[in-house]
């Protein structure tokens, strides 16, 4: 009995604890565990050594670190593993090449909420050398402003991951980073403008013996020693991007290793922008790993090799002339191919010239645009059924005889096809039916070719997954769809510039609730602007239509036959980007209620009949505003002074010219006396106010000259009075500047000298008087006509001859000069007048007054008197 007790009890004794120790364990992974308070306070060190303008760190309070934002902790030991704390700095990137070729782009990255946040910082703080189990560090996209990878790097000896791409980093790669024994990835991306990192030798990299990924696009490598064996040190290795760093051939064929023996494994493979030239690169022919090799934007002729196993290839950007050498139908197994910036100059030939040795092709991206490609699209290329994107734009192809030749047929069979993109060529005749039975294609774009016909919704009936129709640029199009229809898409781009619209703005637009761009330029509609239906239903950031951060929209409706008001509901699209009205019959006055849209970056009104006065409003409009032109209307009264508080035209501490960035991709013309401005693609860095061919009325406000940004200035054609402002000289960014045709007055400010960027100048046609001033940039402009028309300017340009030699600000001290002397005579001539009066008026009565005389006398007498005995008796007592 005892035995079965005995027994029982060790039963329950052993469930028990069999049930705390499983208990324990199961529950170890949710126990918390602050982070040591050495640590704890190496992080604050580091959070007062950075500028944290965006609130990065401001989660960074209380002794639990573990909970902070970017941090985190092991759950066990409660050591930091883990900081992240990546910045979202917008990056202008940019590559020279040995042989002067360059390239230049932005790339901008952004949260999930599109707020743009970075650190800023001196240098990496020392205190990060006490985090010694950190495996994750991520510092990425911050701005270092020029400071050097600290050398305490080396000793986080846990790193798996480490990027330091994008920070504005300067100076050498400190060996000690090959340390690193545990690294897994290694980010140095350094192509922006302001980073300047290089390495004199790279021997350290055969130290990272863990490594997978390492980039160093950008690195200076051109004086590194050992880089020929870069590709051979690590045999982990799997992607390596060695962009823009100044790599030759022979660097890549190192004489001390048997290669032979000795391919790496490395599958992904970026060498674009350095100095390759001529043959393509024979040993990375027999790199069997190889899945995509970027080589573009360097100087290969030759034909390139097949490479069973590459799927990937970016070849543009060279020199590669003939279609031959591409070999496009030997590629079978190869599925993205990228050939633009190579000018073949020839024709599209199909496999019966260029041997195909294919059954089946995987290409799904085939990217043969700019490269001079001429006569038809050759059917062949409807043997690739699995082509998804098809870029063949900005060439000179030919083609679509009506609905009977290859063009139908080769369509019907990419069935697969998501992108076709044909722009820019001398295609001519009709868009075949068959287009709609693309029922995957998501972007559709034939834009600026020689097509014709009619476009009806049979083209569309399939196209449920459009999102990009682009038509624009084909002056014999015709879009004609029935007032009912209804589209089976919801696009987000409608590109029909220059088609051909029914009279009335277009029904079936309503329907379209995901728009971001609508351009309906030229397309000769008429009638009014729609003041409810399908143009205030459009989405373009309504808040009543779900507005969120990313609903930003374009509005392109220029050189129409619209007439009537502005409609005020147009205030409501709160994420307008781009709006332009221009070249219409508009009337009325310009709405206050624009000043709503606080995200335009673009607003044009030219060429309308609006009337009234420019609403101060505008003033306070989107501090993003760079492009303003009302020019060529009827409007009256002054220049608003409220226009000097355009934030967008100023140059301020925390407005970085760097982020302009822009989707807007029409040109603008800014018209001067007998020159076009043209600014396409780069608009947002570009600054323009054109008020120009209006009746304004009163002086040029002192405040406009605040707008430091400001390129485009243009104020002619209207009746403005009075003179120059002195300090036109602040607006220094100026390139253009136009007061031609006012009733301007005084003289030329000598500040214009300071103009450094000016390079169009029209001052015709005023009542300027003076020497015109001479020196910097002014001295280049040297046609006479820009100071045409007034009549007392004298001084080079003109043959008017100033009657001396002196400088304008010589002038002006000369003027000074002379209406000092001048005041100064005044002042003698009345203090003679002022004793003349004094005296005679004193004098003459004591001669006439004999009583007032002897009266005088005895005054003087009496008081003489008294006078002496005083100072008799004083010095009597001083004796």
């Amino acid at each position: 009995m005892r035995n079965q007790w005995g027994l029982r009890l060790r039963r329950i004794f052993l469930s028990l604890f069999t049930f705390a120790a499983t208990s324990t364990c199961l529950g170890a992974s949710n126990i918390t565990v602050g982070c040591p308070e050495h640590e704890r306070l190496a992080l604050i060190k580091f959070k007062y050594s950075v500028k944290d303008d965006f609130k990065m760190l401001s989660s960074w309070v209380g002794v639990d670190c573990c909970s902070w934002e970017g941090v985190r902790c092991d759950r066990v030991t409660g050591n930091i593993v883990s900081l992240h704390l990546r910045g979202n700095l917008s990056t202008p990137y940019s590559c020279n090449t040995p042989n002067g070729r360059s390239f230049a782009s932005v790339v901008e990255e952004h949260d999930l909420d599109g707020a743009d946040y970075h650190l800023v910082l001196e240098g990496i703080n020392s205190s990060l050398a006490e985090l010694r189990h950190l495996k994750h560090l991520d510092l990425s996209g911050n701005d270092f402003q020029g400071s050097h990878i600290p050398k305490f790097t080396g000793s986080l000896t846990q790193l798996s991951y480490l990027n330091l791409s994008n920070a504005g980093l300067s100076g050498n790669v400190p060996h000690d980073i090959g340390n690193l024994s545990n690294l897994e990835v290694l980010d140095l991306n350094s192509l922006s403008y302001s980073q300047e990192l290089r390495a004199d030798d790279i021997s350290w990299i055969s130290g990272l013996s863990s490594l997978e990924h390492l980039n160093l696009n950008g690195v200076d490598l051109n004086r590194a020693q050992n880089r020929d064996v870069v590709l051979y040190m690590i045999p982990s290795l799997l992607e390596l991007s060695l962009s823009c760093c100044g790599f030759l051939n022979s660097d890549l064929i190192p004489s001390h290793l048997n290669t032979s023996r000795m391919l790496p494994n490395i599958r992904h493979l970026d060498l674009s922008w350095n100095t390759f030239q001529g043959s393509f690169p024979s040993l990375i022919t027999n790199m069997s790993s190889l899945l995509a090799l970027d080589l573009s934007g360097n100087l290969i002729n030759s034909s390139i090799h097949v490479m069973p196993s590459l799927r990937r290839l970016d070849l543009s950007d060279n020199s590669i002339g003939k279609i031959e050498h591409i070999g496009i139908w030997r590629q079978c197994h190869l599925k993205q191919l990228s050939m633009p910036g190579n000018y073949f100059g020839d024709k599209m030939i199909g496999p019966s010239t260029n041997i195909a040795k294919c059954t089946h092709y995987d290409m799904e991206l085939l990217d043969l645009s700019g490269t001079g490609l001429h006569g038809l699209i050759p059917e062949s290329l409807g043997r690739m059924t699995s082509l998804r994107v098809l870029y063949l734009g900005s060439n000179k192809l030919e083609g679509y005889n009506q609905l009977a030749g290859p063009i139908p047929i080769f369509l019907e069979r990419l069935g697969s096809l998501q992108t076709f993109s044909v722009s820019s060529n001398l295609l001519n005749r009709t868009i075949p039916d068959s287009v709609g039975l693309l029922t995957k294609l998501d972007l559709l774009d034939v834009s600026n070719n020689s097509l014709g016909g009619v476009v009806n919704e049979a083209h569309f009936s399939n196209l449920s997954v459009l999102k990009y129709l682009d038509l624009s640029s084909n002056r014999k199009l015709r879009f004609n769809v029935s007032r009912e229809w209804i589209p089976p898409f919801q696009l987000r781009t409608i590109r029909l510039g220059s088609c051909k619209i029914s009279d009335e703005f277009p029904t079936w637009l309503q329907n379209q609730k995901e728009l971001d761009e609508l351009i309906l330029s030229n397309t000769s509609i008429t009638g009014s602007l729609p003041a409810c239906g399908p143009l205030v239903n459009l989405p373009f950031g309504d808040p009543l239509n779900g507005f969120k951060d990313e609903n930003y929209g374009s509005l392109y409706l220029q050189n129409n036959l619209f007439n009537g008001f502005i409609p005020k509901l147009l205030c409501r699209r709160t994420g307008l980007e781009y709006l332009d009205l221009s070249r219409n019959r508009l009337t009325g006055n310009i709405p206050n209620c624009l000043v709503k849209l606080q995200n335009l970056r673009m607003m044009i009104f030219s060429s309308n009949r609006l009337s009234g006065i420019i609403p101060n409003s505008l003033g306070y409009m989107s501090p993003i505003l760079s492009w303003l032109n009302l020019n060529d209307n009827n409007l009256i009264g002054e220049v608003p002074n409220c226009f000097g508080e355009l934030y967008g035209m100023v140059e301020a501490s925390q407005r970085d010219i760097r982020n302009g960035s822009s989707s807007f991709n029409e040109n603008v013309i800014q018209v001067l006396k007998g020159v076009d401005l043209e600014y396409s693609k780069t608009l947002g860095l570009v600054f323009n106010m054109d008020l120009s061919s209006n009746k304004l009325t009163g002086e040029i406000p002192q405040e406009l000259t605040a707008l430091t940004l400001l390129v485009g200035l243009n104020l002619s054609h209207n009746h403005l009075s009075g003179g120059i402002p002195d300090s036109l000289g602040n607006m220094k960014a100026l390139n253009s500047l136009d007061f031609s045709d006012n009733q301007l007055t005084g003289m030329i400010p000598p500040s214009i000298t300071a103009l450094n960027f000016l390079s169009h100048l029209n001052l015709s046609h005023n009542n300027l008087s003076g020497r015109i001033p001479t020196g910097n940039q002014l001295q280049t402009l040297t046609d006479p006509s820009i100071y045409a028309g007034n009549r007392d300017l004298c001084g080079t340009p003109l043959e008017k001859n100033c009657s001396n030699h002196e400088d304008p600000t010589n002038t002006i001290n000369k003027n000074k000069n002379d209406t000092d002397d001048e005041l100064e005579l005044w002042f003698y001539l009345a203090i003679v007048c002022g004793l003349a009066v004094g005296f005679w008026g004193v004098i003459g009565v004591l001669l006439f007054k004999k009583q007032w005389r002897h009266n005088l006398f005895m005054f003087a007498e009496v008081n003489m008197d008294k006078i002496y005995v005083a100072v008799a008796v004083k010095v009597y007592k001083m004796k």
